[in-house]
């Protein structure tokens, strides 16, 4: 597989932006494109509108997609070389949507911080006040309890998290020294 980028590509108007030419793209591992196809499956996504580009760099941090979806392609019509650039965008040729537009939401970020720090900050503190000030054994081992369930329910999702925002050939994405490890240990 080769793919051969022509210009304009990088950051333009804010936004990643690739044109290129794929060659020897119809096999890969996990999938295959039919070029004499009429309604070949392909996906998109786009966003986040509301975060600047900053770097084009490779380990550069990149947030998750504001929506995504797919279409079909006629890809007998879409062989040859590529369109002038700017292309036209007033109008769809030769593809068709395939489905409906999913809305990217990403929630488990906000209640691992909430369970990590609430915990932390608000349950744990609470159960020591049990214990101390109050002299209550049962709210003490109640609230401790109940507060290791939080930590461990926002660590999985700390968990799960980091292998949607690893960059591709992180040492992290296999758990390499990082903070999972640290989690782990």
């Amino acid at each position: 597989m080769s793919i051969r980028p022509f210009s304009p590509y990088g950051i333009i108007d804010d936004r990643y932006t690739i044109n290129a030419v794929c060659g020897n793209c119809r096999v890969w591992d996990s999938g295959s494109i039919d070029f004499n196809a009429t309604h070949q499956p392909m996906i998109y996504a786009v966003g986040p509108e509301d975060s600047s580009v900053n770097s084009d760099a490779f380990d550069a941090g990149l947030r998750r997609h504001d929506y995504w979806g797919s279409f079909n392609i006629n890809t007998q019509a879409a062989q040859g070389d590529p369109l002038p650039w700017p292309p036209d965008t007033s109008h769809t040729v030769n593809a068709t949507e395939n489905g409906r537009q999913h809305d990217d939401h990403e929630y488990a970020s906000g209640l691992h911080a909430i369970a990590m720090v609430g915990t932390f900050v608000v349950i744990f503190p609470l159960g020591a006040l049990y214990m101390r000030a109050i002299k209550q054994v049962r709210w003490h081992w109640i609230t401790q309890a109940i507060g290791v369930v939080v930590v461990l329910v926002g660590a999985g999702l700390g968990l799960g998290l980091s292998h949607y925002y690893n960059r591709v050939g992180s040492p992290s994405r296999h758990l390499a020294p990082s903070r999972e490890t640290v989690l782990l240990e």
